[in-house]
């Protein structure tokens, strides 16, 4: 960390960005002292803001970076990234939905298109509306959705079909 803390300062750095947790936590990741030991050299970078990739388990809980409860507890803030992309497109799109806030309200989620000019064009990173991609949208909080739907003008039938996902498969209606 000593290393890293130079060469921030020397670069007047203002945002470190390591990439992955895993390999940078100095052992097994899901071990919690050696999440707390990487936290604590992270804290050592001084004011300097920090973003750490790290991976969920596969099909499993979203909110738990690398499965641990310390990779989630420790951080001010977790985000979770969700990409959705088609193999004959050249755009793919992104969102960022906040899980864990320390500092504040919870920010909304964030949708982001990004486009591929080939292989070795630029690539354009543009905002736009998490709502605009269905894969996305339904990972957005359930009340937010509700809302949404209850607050522009739609017929009961659509109605119906937007809210179908809430009921169990056997529900009287």
């Amino acid at each position: 960390i000593s290393a890293v803390r130079r060469e921030v300062k020397e670069m007047g750095a203002t945002l470190v960005i390591v990439d992955s947790a895993a390999a940078a936590c100095g052992g097994k990741p899901e071990d919690a002292e050696n999440a707390l030991k990487y936290f604590s050299a992270l804290a050592k970078l001084g004011d300097v803001a920090t973003l750490t990739i790290a991976h969920v388990p596969k099909g499993g809980d979203t909110d738990r970076p690398l499965g641990s409860v310390f990779w989630a507890n420790q951080p001010r803030r977790t985000w979770f990234a969700e990409r959705v992309d088609n193999e004959e497109s050249d755009i793919i799109h992104v969102g960022l939905y906040c899980r864990k806030v320390n500092d504040g309200r919870k920010p909304r989620p964030v949708g982001l298109r990004i486009t591929f000019e080939g292989t070795t064009g630029p690539v354009l990173v543009e905002t736009e509306d998490i709502r605009d991609t269905p894969e996305l949208d339904a990972r957005r909080d359930k009340k937010a959705r509700v809302w949404d739907a209850l607050t522009t003008p739609k017929t009961i039938a659509q109605l119906a079909q937007e809210f179908k996902e809430f009921f169990p498969k056997n529900a009287v209606h």
